[in-house]
């Protein structure tokens, strides 16, 4: 019998991008105030910054999206084999890309959740299991995401303005201000960044291409 694999679950593959998603476990809350946020993309930089950039990322009370793009694979290995701190990963050098990834994601859920219990007295898991994935195969598909992404808190009806939310990517695109995001390569996709802009200035019906995902997070 053959197992049907979902479209959120599939594997990490080096050089291609992906939209990354999690909630708490039953919609609970995983940021409970602004150093948890802080400490959030703090450790997502020290799991991943070898593995992946970041193109795209908001942070809301319950949930979080990220757009990456993985890197290339020879760059994950060679980091892996010789960097100090991945001498755990250096034990499956000859595993796949995708296997170093779920591991790192493993990792960095358990650190960030061992942190909220410890600050809240809670204990047990904080997210939900599998975090979702998405392949973005093309610009208007990745350009799409990115709106979804920046726009979220409308999605959900929340009194934030997502040009000056603290805890998305959005303005710190548009910031002169030095930055790990790729900031001339994503403008780029836009054309430029007045383009990028009004593309997020205006309401968008996505064509369908991430009804799956609202419906999911409407739950």
């Amino acid at each position: 019998m053959t197992t049907k694999t979902s479209p959120y679950t599939i594997p990490l593959e080096a050089g291609k991008y992906y939209h990354i998603f999690n909630r708490g476990i039953n919609s609970q809350p995983i940021f409970f105030e602004t150093a948890n946020y802080k400490y959030f993309l703090v450790k997502l930089g020290d799991y991943f910054s070898d593995f992946l950039v970041i193109h795209a990322f908001i942070l809301l009370r319950n949930h979080f999206h990220l757009l990456v793009e993985i890197k290339e694979e020879r760059k994950i290995r060679e980091v892996i084999a010789f960097g100090d701190k991945y001498a755990k990963l250096r034990e499956h050098l000859n595993k796949s890309v995708s296997a170093f990834l779920s591991r790192q994601f493993q990792s960095f859920f358990i650190c960030y959740t061992n942190s909220i219990n410890k600050y809240t007295g809670r204990h047990g898991g904080l997210f939900e299991t599998p975090y979702r994935r998405k392949e973005i195969a093309t610009d208007e598909y990745y350009r799409n995401v990115m709106y979804y992404i920046h726009r979220n808190m409308h999605h959900h009806n929340l009194p934030f303005d997502y040009r000056d939310y603290t805890w998305s990517s959005y303005s710190r695109i548009l910031e002169q201000r030095p930055s790990k995001l790729p900031k001339e390569r994503i403008i780029k996709t836009f054309d430029n960044a007045e383009n990028f802009v009004s593309f997020h200035e205006q309401e968008r019906d996505l064509g369908g291409c991430l009804d799956e995902l609202i419906d999911y997070y409407h739950v």
